[in-house]
């Protein structure tokens, strides 16, 4: 068995020659070595065989009725780009020098003259093919290589907008945790790192995160696993604790956003928890002074009116009057109306 034969891949070789006799030999020659040939007598011929058939090398008689072996050359090289690795070898009579460097001139890659030396045929034909594969080879390293740089460059990037997106929603109630497959943490935002601190719902673990008791983790754990799977792209489980209402926790596949494999998102709502009202928040929605957005946050933290004045250090009737503004530009007529107000905005 031939070094070719041994090899996954066969080799094919388009042999395009006009004189029938010799095209056989030739076939016959390359078919001993190991070769699976295609034949056509001439241009058009070959033409039509490589819409049905891909060579890996083509040999081409030069003289040939209908379309000769430079008329093939320049159709494939014109219309066909994908051929452009598939090494085109030219048979002819014509062995003068200028004859080898018109051929070679016109985008040949070697040139064998007639009568055929078949152990020079065979040699050339591994050469170029050995050529060929040297060059797909170091094209598919550097374009892994490439590939490689690319997705690390992705995943930085992805994992960069990661965790600025977990500092932006560091004000929000919404928890935001970014999970390994192991169901480990690697970022959070400041309600995650809440909720999970208050160990009532949700636990944090050397091993990843679990629930409260094994039921909750067993759910917890089936919510990811499927998550990670791809069965859905989104998954959805509750974490009761013995106190309050359960902790909602929303799964979110990502990827392989991390260098350790994929990795998936969790959003952590907790219906009894609301986040710290933002004087600037509620200044810019509703247009309020910088001492009306104080009066709104003190007020939204349960403080009574005379405790604000004495916080603030200014009289009763300066808060009374920041109050009466504060009324008209949201559109409320009493603390209570505005409180609660103020608390829906806080769980927003």
């Amino acid at each position: 068995m031939t070094d070719i034969e041994r090899d996954t891949h066969t080799p094919t070789i388009l042999c395009v020659e006009d004189e029938e006799d010799l095209r056989l030999d030739i076939a016959e020659e390359l078919q001993s070595a190991g070769y699976r040939v295609l034949e056509a007598g001439n241009g058009r011929e070959a033409l039509a065989t490589i819409k049905e058939h891909r060579p890996d090398l083509i040999l081409c008689d030069i003289t040939m009725p209908d379309l000769d072996g430079y008329g093939l050359m320049e159709a494939i090289r014109k219309h066909a780009p994908d051929f452009a690795d598939v090494p085109f070898l030219f048979l002819t009579a014509l062995g003068g020098r200028m004859d080898m460097l018109r051929g070679m001139a016109a985008g040949a890659d070697d040139y064998l003259v007639k009568p055929i030396d078949y152990d020079m045929l065979l040699a050339r034909v591994k050469a170029r093919l050995s050529q060929v594969g040297r060059i797909r080879d170091s094209i598919e390293r550097s374009h892994e290589v490439v590939r490689l740089s690319v997705t690390k460059s992705l995943q930085r990037g992805i994992r960069e907008t990661v965790d600025a997106l977990a500092s932006s929603l560091d004000r929000l109630v919404t928890g935001f945790v970014l999970l390994d497959a192991t169901g480990r943490v690697v970022c959070a935002n400041e309600t995650a790192r809440a909720i999970i601190a208050d160990g009532d719902a949700i636990i944090q673990t050397p091993t990843g995160l679990t629930g409260i008791n094994r039921t909750a983790t067993q759910q917890f754990r089936e919510a990811l696993a499927a998550t990670m799977r791809g069965e859905h792209q989104e998954e959805s489980v509750l974490l009761p604790r013995d106190y309050g209402n359960p902790v909602q926790m929303h799964f979110l596949r990502l990827g392989h956003t991390g260098i350790d494999g994929e990795e998936v998102a969790a959003l952590l709502i907790d219906p009894d928890r609301r986040r710290e009202l933002s004087p600037d928040a509620v200044r810019k929605m509703y247009g309020l002074t910088p001492a009306e957005a104080r009066l709104c946050v003190a007020l939204a933290n349960g403080k009574r009116l005379d405790e604000i004045s004495d916080d603030f250090g200014i009289a009763p009737t300066t808060i009374a009057f920041h109050l009466k503004n504060v009324f008209r530009k949201t559109q409320t007529s009493r603390q209570s109306e505005l409180v609660l107000l103020l608390n829906r905005i806080s769980f927003a």
